[in-house]
């Protein structure tokens, strides 16, 4: 059910549709957290695209909250250094440079390079 809640979210977004994307990313969340606990990959991958949600609305520091979250269970689960730790680098460094944040956006990026450097 999670899953197609996550799908049915997505395709709301795809569509510009953020308010409903967002509540159906919220059933997902609430599911997975039920049934996997606050850190599980799933848990994560939906804060992430909760962060995408808001990226695409232009709502980039609630975006940021949003990846941050997804970053604490990636980097618990996975480490520091992995392909998916780089990806919600590289997302965040795009929110700050929205923001005009240039320096913590370089930051983001440079750390998404060291990471896909070291393991590709």
């Amino acid at each position: 059910i999670a899953n197609t809640y996550n799908d049915i979210a997505n395709s709301y977004r795809d569509c510009g549709v953020f308010e409903k994307a967002l509540h159906f990313y919220k059933k997902a969340l609430k599911i997975r957290e039920r049934l996997f606990g606050a850190e599980n990959l799933s848990v994560a991958q939906t804060y992430y695209f909760i962060g995408m949600n808001y990226h695409e609305n232009f709502e980039y520091e609630t975006a940021i909250e949003n990846y941050k979250k997804s970053m604490k269970i990636y980097t618990k689960l996975h480490g520091e250094v992995h392909a998916k730790t780089a990806n919600v680098y590289e997302v965040m460094g795009n929110a700050y440079y929205c923001l005009t944040n240039f320096d913590l956006a370089m930051e983001n990026y440079e750390r998404a390079l060291e990471i896909r450097k070291s393991i590709f």
